[in-house]
């Protein structure tokens, strides 16, 4: 806690030195932005996003869905428990929702059920990078307060500004909501991105710009290089792509800044003006910056005794969950099955 409050006194303090010295240069910047980032490091939270598609030809899917999510943050060990509620025009279709734990460790496991029904498997995989881009996926617009933003997956964004052909900060430091910002350019082969970050409130950003067209990288694949999927509109190619992150909260927790939520815009314009526009608007709440994970059980498989595991380096092999640990599926004896939950205890203490 004191690391947290001196971290924030020297924030401050460096932002005060350098208003009366020199301004921050580009670097500097990304610099204070990554710091900023890392205040959720160690955490637990609670984000509820609600998503909603505007423009789909033919849309047959749900007018909105509500995602909420529990995230544990341990360093690079992190679990999500997400719960999904899609919600249809037509009043008389019910309201569906599924449910699915992500943990990466040194693997990634994950189990999902829908609805009421119970987890039918766990399943585990060494490929920590797709296994961190789904845990990312059910932050749902809370992705921007850890570095990310759509259209860029995986990369993060500090990253993506080091990398950028051009980087200046502008002259102007124009008010967003009433708060001075300075603001950061970038160009590169990720298109242009504009961050407004406030000085005083950790350096987050208060509002957030991206545009890809031609030749600019969206997903890894050119803008110019991308149709339209028939289920979306019928076959048309992609002119630019937009993304706006504005409505920004950041409040002051344990005294250090925390984003708490956003408007996300996102915006698909193909070759005959037709638009896609989708929006991700998030809350977060109930933040523990000093959480007990050991007394949450937060990194747990917490699935019935028996649910099968389906282990993905091990196809062959035969495992399921005991005691929230995986095992040999053969049918132990009793006084193997003693054994390894005294194991369980043990390290459970």
């Amino acid at each position: 806690m004191l690391l947290r409050i001196l971290t924030g006194f020297c924030t401050v303090f460096a932002f005060t030195f350098c208003a009366n010295a020199n301004e921050p240069n580009a670097n500097e910047l990304i610099a204070m932005y990554e710091r900023s980032l890392s205040v959720l490091d160690k955490s637990t939270y609670e984000i509820e996003t609600q998503m909603a598609i505007e423009g789909i030809q033919d849309y047959e899917g749900p007018k909105s869905i509500i995602r909420k999510s529990i995230v544990y943050r341990d360093g690079d060990r992190w679990a999500v428990i997400a719960e999904d509620q899609f919600i249809f025009e037509d009043s008389q279709r019910p309201t569906e929702i599924f449910y699915y734990n992500q943990i990466i460790d040194k693997r990634s496991i994950t189990y999902r059920s829908d609805g009421n029904k119970p987890v039918r498997a766990v399943y585990v995989d060494s490929d920590l990078k797709t296994g961190k881009a789904k845990a990312r996926a059910a932050w749902g617009g809370g992705i921007i307060s850890e570095g990310y933003i759509l259209g860029n997956d995986p990369l993060w964004l500090p990253d993506i500004l080091r990398s950028s052909l051009t980087l200046e900060v502008r002259n102007e430091k124009p008010e967003i909501d009433g708060y001075p910002t300075y603001v950061l350019e970038s160009r590169g082969e990720n298109g242009k991105i504009i961050l407004w970050l406030d000085p005083n409130s950790g350096f987050h950003p208060r509002r957030i710009e991206e545009q890809k067209s031609g030749e600019d990288l969206l997903n890894g694949q050119p803008v110019s290089s991308i149709r339209s999927e028939g289920n979306i509109v019928s076959n048309k190619q992609l002119e630019k792509y937009s993304l706006v992150i504005d409505s920004v909260k950041i409040e002051q927790i344990d005294a250090v800044f925390v984003m708490t939520g956003a408007n996300i815009t996102e915006t698909r314009t193909y070759s005959d003006g037709h638009e896609i526009r989708a929006s991700y608007d998030f809350k977060r709440s109930k933040v523990d910056l000093n959480p007990d994970f050991n007394a949450l059980k937060a990194f747990k498989i917490k699935v019935p005794d028996g649910t099968p595991v389906y282990d993905q380096d091990f196809p062959a092999g035969r495992f399921r969950i005991l005691g929230n640990k995986m095992v040999p599926a053969e049918d132990p004896t009793f006084e193997e099955i003693d054994k390894m939950v005294d194991e369980i205890k043990k390290q459970e203490k």
